[in-house]
């Protein structure tokens, strides 16, 4: 039978629009397996960096760091090169108002270099590191910088020159994320510290004292920082399939301003086991005015089958509640492989998106795209949305053809089970089975294969608490 399971969203009361399209630019940096890694928009410019395979085919392929730069409309303007070292492996970059800067990977992860551009592209300078180092966030006078494998933060000036640095106290992955305000600054990244854990620290800008530091188990995490200084976290997470092997799933956390978290999501992106070996967080972003927060990675393209081959994936959150509004998935024609790279809110708040496409060494674009993603508006029973109580109401439409919404309410974090049965009391779909975070919440139940009768819809929860709630409705479906 054709799944019948539709994702959670928000009540329609509340609900934020899907993402609108509104530009697309295929694009790539002139190699067969080129890969994007992230946009920084600025000046009225997009800015594309990433690796450049320069066409030589594996293994004896050698990696240059690749750095394009589009206008708003996404026409290209012209394409900078790091063709100086065999590896050269592009890993940050920052726009200042007169030069590029992009930092990248020497000789298998050893040293680093800071690759200086002007805005025509004309290379200008080159500025070694004997670490590897990314560059994330920018002041009007400095620039920062961590690197990762050593536990070093520094403050570079705009010449590359180090004015300042702490010793962190511990190593992390690669992938870093910082964000400044006003006298203090956070970092976002993930670790094996005798476990798994993603990470979010908030430091004295001045002195390197840290403030605080909030860690939740997780792997391939990814922050972000809205104008009220609260922290988000994006990140996939293990979870055990029913034979005991390792199965990945998501995770979204907000933390307020003081290292305290205001609530958290979980969620496999497939409702099969067989589907979540592959769910791979890449990207957040959020914007305080849309009042909404979005993750970006990719889940495993096909729901029955364990393949390898990926999809891309956006889900978008109410940032006042963590209630999911909306998510999107999709492929590039053949595709075995296509992934959201990088995703960032624009001045108008649009949402860029960067991803790319692979499929068996052909050659590889990228996709830079602009989406329009409505504001999430406020519901009547603010702030945070969250009920009083348990509840199931009544399906709607009812009777229905084919399709109808199904709205429960949980006053706080809970295991939920919503289900679909025959009259006979037989499983036909499971819509929700996982623990939710509070709030009013709405699925869809699509009955195009059934035949006519009444159906009844069951939700079980228990909250952390140990409260236990159940209720059941009957549904009439009427072809």
């Amino acid at each position: 039978m054709k799944s019948l399971i539709l994702s959670l969203v928000l009540v329609a009361s509340a609900l934020g629009g899907d993402p609108a399209l509104l530009a697309r630019k295929v694009s790539n940096f002139g190699g067969n397996s080129d890969i994007p890694i992230g946009i920084i928009e600025k000046n009225s410019h997009v800015f594309v960096w990433g690796l450049y395979d320069n066409n030589q085919a594996p293994p004896a392929t050698t990696m240059y760091t690749a750095f394009k730069k589009f206008r708003s409309d996404f026409s290209e303007e012209n394409t900078m090169y790091d063709s100086g070292a065999n590896w050269s492996i592009a890993r940050t970059a920052l726009v200042l108002d007169d030069a590029y800067i992009v930092s990248s990977t020497r000789d298998f992860f050893t040293h680093s270099s800071l690759m200086f551009f002007d805005t025509n592209g004309t290379f200008k300078k080159e500025v070694l590191f004997d670490k590897v180092i990314n560059l994330d966030d920018q002041t009007d006078t400095s620039i920062f910088a961590i690197a990762p494998l050593s536990g070093i933060f520094y403050k570079l000036d705009f010449s590359g020159k180090v004015k300042d640095s702490w010793n962190l106290g511990y190593t992390m992955n690669a992938n870093t994320k910082v964000r400044h305000s006003n006298e203090f600054v956070w970092i976002y990244s993930y670790y094996n510290n005798g476990k798994n854990q993603v990470f979010a620290e908030k430091r004295n800008l001045v002195t390197g004292e840290s403030i605080w530091k909030y860690e939740t188990d997780g792997i391939r995490g990814f922050g972000c920082l809205d104008d009220s200084g609260n922290s988000y976290l994006a990140l996939s997470k293990y979870s055990l399939s029913s034979t005991g092997s390792g199965l990945l799933k998501y995770e979204l956390v907000k933390i307020d301003a003081d290292g305290k978290k205001v609530w958290d999501y979980e969620w496999f992106a497939r409702e099969t086991e067989l589907a979540r070996y592959e769910t791979w967080a890449n990207a957040i972003a959020v914007s305080s005015s849309k009042n909404l927060v979005v993750m970006g990675g990719d889940i495993e393209q096909r729901e029955n089958e364990h393949s390898g081959d990926r999809s891309a994936y956006l889900a978008g959150f109410r940032i006042d509640s963590g209630i999911m509004v909306w998510k999107k998935e999709w492929d590039y024609g053949s595709r075995s492989i296509t992934s959201v790279d990088d995703i960032k809110f624009d001045g108008e708040n649009n949402l860029l998106v960067l991803s790319h496409s692979y499929f068996g060494g052909t050659p590889s674009p990228f996709y830079l795209e602009r989406y329009r993603v409505d504001a999430v508006l406020s519901t009547p029973n603010e702030p945070g949305a969250i009920p009083s109580s348990f509840s199931l109401s009544q399906n709607y439409p009812n009777p229905f053809n084919p399709s109808t919404a199904i709205r429960f309410a949980i006053p706080e974090r809970s295991f939920v089970n919503v289900a679909v049965y025959d009259i006979l009391g037989r499983t036909l779909a499971t819509l929700v089975n996982e623990t939710v975070s509070a709030g009013e919440k709405e699925v869809k139940f699509d009955a195009s294969n059934l035949p006519s009768g009444t159906y009844l819809c069951r939700m079980t929860a228990r909250a952390e608490n140990g409260t236990v709630f159940s209720d059941t409705k009957k549904m009439v479906l009427m072809k």
